[in-house]
C-alpha cells in the first residue's frame, strides 16, 4: 500500500510541473539569486479582448529575497490566450535564464 501511495505522489508531482513557469531573478541592490514560479492554471487573471478572441492573461507577483536586503522586485508577466508568455517587465532586478542561474547558484539556495 505504501507503495501504491508514493507511485501516486510521483505521477502528480511530475504532471503539476507541466503547469509551472520557473522565473530566475537576480537583485539589482544586492545581487541574491532569487528562484520562483507562476502556476499557469492558478496565478494567472484574465484579460478579456475587446473582440472576445484576443484574450490574454497576466500576473503581477513581488519576490522578496530572504538574506540579504529583502528588497521588493516587481515582476509583471503577459501570456497568450495558450498561456505562452508575450511579455514581461522586472522592476528592482534582472531576469536571467535557467543556465545563468545554475551557473551561480550554490545548490542551497533558497527557492521561493
Amino acid at each position: 500500500m505504501r507503495l501504491y501511495r508514493w507511485v501516486m505522489n510521483q505521477v502528480q508531482k511530475s504532471g503539476n510541473e507541466a503547469y509551472l513557469y520557473w522565473i530566475y531573478i537576480r537583485c539589482s541592490r544586492c545581487d541574491e539569486i532569487l528562484k520562483t514560479h507562476v502556476d499557469l492554471r492558478n496565478d494567472l487573471s484574465i484579460d478579456y479582448g475587446d473582440d472576445g478572441e484576443s484574450d490574454t492573461y497576466f500576473t503581477r507577483k513581488i519576490i522578496v529575497g530572504n538574506t540579504l536586503c529583502f528588497e521588493p522586485i516587481e515582476l509583471e508577466l503577459k501570456f497568450d490566450s495558450k498561456r505562452r508568455l508575450l511579455s514581461q517587465n522586472i522592476t528592482g532586478g534582472e531576469l536571467l535564464s535557467e543556465e545563468e542561474y545554475y551557473s551561480c547558484t550554490p545548490m542551497n539556495t533558497f527557492t521561493n
